[in-house]
């Protein structure tokens, strides 16, 4: 088999065995996949199916409720409020990545261990 084609790129992660708490991460990940819809996500879809937006231009619709995020983000930000996550235990840097192969600086992953591992508040499972 060829060796897959890398580029350099520093990046931080952290990671942890899946099979660790399993059902605590398993808990957050219904959380966060629930937490995507935020409630003006959940208007518009219920607008759309009603058919409340066929009058209104629908560039300009999407325009509001960008604005209406980005107002809310603001709002955590000025509060401070910061979403509580499962830490995991595990640190170390990628060197560098490819379209489906990531290298680490050291060898600190097991073959045939499944993982959670996390870059920048995105929880991402890989077997």
């Amino acid at each position: 088999m060829s060796m897959p084609r890398l580029v350099k790129a520093p990046i931080s992660i952290c990671f942890s065995e899946a099979s660790q708490d399993k059902e605590v991460y398993e808990r957050e990940y219904q959380q966060l996949s629930e937490s995507d819809e935020d409630p003006i996500s959940q208007w518009l879809k219920l607008a759309k199916a009603k058919g409340d937006t066929r009058e209104t231009d629908p560039i300009l619709l999407e325009l509001v409720v960008e604005l209406h995020r980005k107002i809310d983000s603001l709002e955590m930000f000025l509060k401070n409020e910061v979403p509580q996550r499962v830490s995991l235990i595990n640190e170390s840097e990628i060197e560098s990545i490819g379209f489906e192969y990531f290298k680490m600086e050291s060898e600190v992953l097991e073959e045939g261990k499944s993982l959670l591992w996390s870059h920048r508040d995105a929880y991402l499972s890989k077997t």
